[in-house]
């Protein structure tokens, strides 16, 4: 969602198991407990898909202007005192910006994985026209109007060689992006085929160090029958890991991590267990759910 929230939380699950979470506005100190990093990167061959944490858990970061600075990511590890596992950055396809490979470099140098989150749109537009963006229509991506850059995209990927988070295409059942199902033209199936023909492109272009995170926004809207989560389910073979955004915005009061998540972590988990179609699927939604750190 776009900026100005109080505090936003990302959980990832793999399988029915919360692997990864967690991205907290300027609370740095919240971090200090948690478990360690993955390994660094391999030096020749490719990085396969970033499997679970041996600890139990991975922890990361947004940390703003990380991919340009790498003293942010320094000063941000020598306050919480650990090396965060994680660390995201968003790239928006208007002027098709190349992978940054530098900086993800240097983090998977450090034990530190990149994720980026890949935002096909046009960003600072206000009012429809930020939403309203045809030429970034789900059915154009699905077409193959994208691919050229999707392609070099792909290969800068597969030249980095180290293991890559890409977060593309998330709180798809919120209203607020050009590529939510409800909006700009789009359906729930053009969604499914523009990720689907994007993960084979990478695919075709040998970037297997991809690991690939599909996340619906923790509460649907609008809150129909059409625009459920399970509805933009590409299928198990096109996504590793499963992600949940929050917002916690504090009003009328502070929600707590089972009000946000757990609606959310029984209907994606219920769905992944059952292999079921999933825009035909149907989930329970209790109010609670037990987790597993």
């Amino acid at each position: 969602m776009p900026a100005g929230v109080a505090a936003l939380l990302t959980i990832v699950l793999a399988g029915t198991m919360v692997t990864a979470f967690l991205f907290l506005s300027g609370r740095s100190y919240l971090l200090q407990k948690l478990p360690g990093a993955p390994g660094p990167a391999p030096t020749q061959a490719l990085a396969g898909t970033v499997q679970q944490s041996p600890a139990g858990t991975y922890w990361g970061a947004f940390l703003p202007g990380a991919d340009q600075d790498r003293s942010v990511v320094a000063k941000f590890a020598s306050d919480v005192g650990r090396q965060p596992a994680i660390v995201s950055a968003y790239q928006q396809w208007s002027g098709e910006p190349s992978f940054p490979a530098t900086p993800a470099r240097w983090l998977a140098d450090r034990g530190t994985v990149p994720l980026i989150v890949w935002e096909p749109w046009q960003p600072g537009l206000t009012g429809r026209a930020a939403v309203e963006q045809p030429a970034y229509r789900l059915s154009v991506i699905a077409a193959g109007g994208f691919d050229g850059y999707a392609r070099r995209y792909a290969d800068q990927v597969r030249a980095y060689g180290g293991p890559v988070l890409l977060e593309m295409l998330h709180e798809m059942n919120g209203n607020w992006y050009p590529w939510g199902g409800m909006v700009n033209g789009n359906t729930t199936g053009d969604y499914v085929a523009a990720w689907r023909h994007l993960h084979d492109v990478f695919r075709e272009e040998g970037a297997t160090n991809v690991t690939w995170i599909w996340t619906p926004n923790g509460e649907t809207i609008p809150n129909t029958a059409a625009n459920m989560p399970e509805r933009y389910w590409p299928g198990s073979q096109y996504v590793d890991w499963v992600g949940i955004d929050s917002y916690n915005w504090g009003v009328p009061q502070w929600r707590t991590f089972a009000d946000m998540f757990g609606a959310m972590i029984s209907t994606t988990a219920a769905s992944m267990a059952r292999g079921a179609d999933p825009r035909t699927a149907r989930a329970s939604c209790p109010s609670e759910a037990s987790m597993t750190w």
